[in-house]
Formats: C-alpha cells, structure tokens, sequence
C-alpha cells in the first residue's frame, strides 16, 4: 500500500488550496518469504520429531535440546505473524470501506451538480464531475483522493445556484468530512498502522534470530549422523533448502504416496542424471526431500525426457519412467512407492511336539 505525508489542508477546501501529497516509500515486511522459511523449519521438525527417528533424536541431547528450542521459538514466530496478518487486513479493509462511503456520499452531489454545468454551459467543469458510482467506489485511493480535491471545491463554489437541486452546504461538509477520514487512513499514524509496524520489527528480529540459531545449532549437531545414518542427515539437508517459487525454472511437484494413498514423508525425489543424446553433454541430478503431505519440488535442472527416481527410509528404491519436462515450466506428477521389507525380522519355526 501507498503511503501520503499531508502538507497542509483547509477545512472547508477552497478552490486555491488543495491538498498536496508526497508518496512514501512502502515500509513493510516480506510476509511471503517469512512464511516460506518457516515451513522449510517446520518440515525439518516433522521430521526431527518422526517416532521413526526418536531414537536418533534421544541418542544427542545437545540436538534434542536445540530442536526443542527450535520449536519453542518457531510456533511463537508462527503466532506473531498471524497476528500481522490480522492487523494488515483489517487496515485494509478500512481503507475499502472509508472508499465506499466517500463515493456513495460524492456521486449524488457530484452528478447533480454536473447537470447544472451542462445546463449553463460549465463544460469544464462538468467534466471534471463525470464519474459513475462504481468508478468511484473502484478507484485507486490516491486518483480518487485527487478527483475529491477538484470536485469539491467545484461544488463549494455553485452552492448558491445549487439550492433547486436539494444540495446544501451541509451536505458539502459532510462529504469534505469522509474524503479527511480516507486521508486519514493513508497519512495519519494511526494506531492499527502503529500496531503492524511494531510487529512487523518483531517478526524481523525473531525471524533472524530464529534462522541464526537454527543454523548454528541443529545444522551443525545433525552433523554427528552423516555416517550413522545417512539418510537422514540427507533428507534434512534437502528439506533445508528453502524454494524460491521462480516460476520461469523447469520444475517437478512430486505427490509420493503408499498403495493406500497416505502421503509418504522424508524420501528423496531425484530427476536423474541425464546426457544428451546429440551434444553428448552431461547434465547433474537434481533432489528434493518430500514434506509431510507427501509433496516435493524439485526444480533448477535441464529440461528434456528424464527419469525420476525415488529412494528413502523403509521404502523400495524406484526408478521411474521418463518424464517430458519442458524448459521453464512445471511438471506436477503423482509417484506411488512400495514399503521396503529388508529391516522385517525373519519368519521364527514353531516347534512342534510329536505325541508319543
């Protein structure tokens, strides 16, 4: 949203002042990219927290203790943003309304007025009274803001030869008086603005510090399973990567699911190595982990039929088919993976007693 710094108003407006604005320049945080970096923390703690992994988990506690804190810190960001959220939308939501009943109140006036200037040959300033109501109510705050400083002024000078067509000087004020509380809402520090500003210093703040932590700490301890368990220091290294959402990049949004349809959680999804039949050249795999839906986007490789392959905890590594991706657009796809039954104990023989 645009904010306005009031030089000077008057109060009724005369034709030779109006009010002047300078824009200033958009002051808010990247709510977008916050929420994208907060799921990327919570993925990494789903799976953290996976009873798959509790033993991991309880085997470091140095790396118990910061994921823990890692959540404690996240949910409270969570909550704060939310309340952002909250309090961006309903200035919003004023500035629409404070819109409506400044063009509700304006039309009447301003297009009765406008029949008067055609009658007595007022061209110019009938023109500057020619609006609908829904092109006032639908009008960019600022344009409208202008058009009511030119109208009203227009209006205030005709009231004497406006008596026949029922508008009054009353009318005008309370008019003047809607277009001040719009103003107001685009100028004025009012306390919702001074609300979101506040939080918007804290969700900065804690959103940094929460990313420093997170990489001093669990990204530093999960160090410790790169060997033990490799699978699992690789998925939290892919989900680590936090996604762009650059439209423009040749990308796969994997859906991994069992034979039931449950979504399967921390697999890696990889579009495979691929060489170009003709140039010879070859092109890296590109890997992505899957969230707790299931969902994965791997994206950022060279488009052209290349297979897909899908390996993880406790399923069977698969490679599948070749898939057609074309250069700078998305390849949604659903993959249905089969349970891995190597880790299941060996069927035990029951003795059986012979009867004598």
């Amino acid at each position: 949203m645009t904010h306005f710094i009031k030089l000077f108003t008057t109060s009724p407006v005369k034709t030779d002042q109006i009010l002047k604005y300078i824009p200033m320049k958009k002051k808010s945080i990247n709510a977008k990219r916050i929420q994208q970096q907060l799921d990327m923390i919570f993925n990494i703690l789903a799976l953290v927290f996976d009873p798959l992994y509790q033993a991991l988990l309880d085997s470091l506690q140095p790396y118990k203790d910061a994921c823990e804190e890692l959540q404690t810190k996240a949910e409270s960001l969570r909550a704060k943003l939310a309340i952002y959220r909250k309090l961006l939308k309903s200035l919003a939501e004023a500035k629409k309304e404070a819109r409506v009943i400044l063009a509700q109140a304006a039309f009447p006036i301003m297009s009765l007025t406008r029949s008067y200037c055609l009658k007595n040959g007022l061209n110019d300033e009938a023109s500057q009274l020619d609006f609908t109501l829904a092109q006032l109510k639908n009008m960019p705050f600022s344009v409208l803001i202008s058009k009511m400083q030119i109208a009203i002024p227009i209006v205030q000078s005709l009231l004497g030869n406006l008596t026949a067509y029922d508008i009054t000087a009353p009318m005008v004020t309370q008019w003047n008086d809607k277009l001040q509380n719009l103003i107001n809402l685009m100028s004025d520090p009012h306390n919702a603005i001074q609300q979101r500003k506040a939080m918007g210093k804290t969700i900065m703040a804690e959103t940094s510090a929460l990313l420093k932590f997170f990489n001093e700490q669990p990204c530093t301890l999960v160090a410790k399973f790169i060997d033990s368990n490799p699978e699992y220091y690789i998925s939290f290294q892919n989900i680590k990567r936090i996604g762009t959402g650059n439209i423009h990049h040749t990308r796969l949004l994997a859906h991994c699911q069992t034979e039931l349809g449950a979504p399967v959680f921390g697999i890696t999804v990889t579009v495979d190595q691929y060489t170009d039949p003709v140039t010879q050249k070859t092109y890296a795999a590109a890997s992505a982990a899957t969230d707790a839906n299931g969902d994965a986007e791997v994206k950022g490789f060279f488009a052209a039929n290349r297979t897909v392959t899908l390996s993880g905890p406790n399923i069977e590594t698969t490679a599948f088919p070749a898939l057609d991706f074309q250069r700078g657009k998305t390849t949604a796809h659903s993959f249905t993976v089969r349970p891995s039954f190597e880790n299941l104990p060996a069927p035990q023989q029951q003795e059986t007693t012979e009867n004598a």
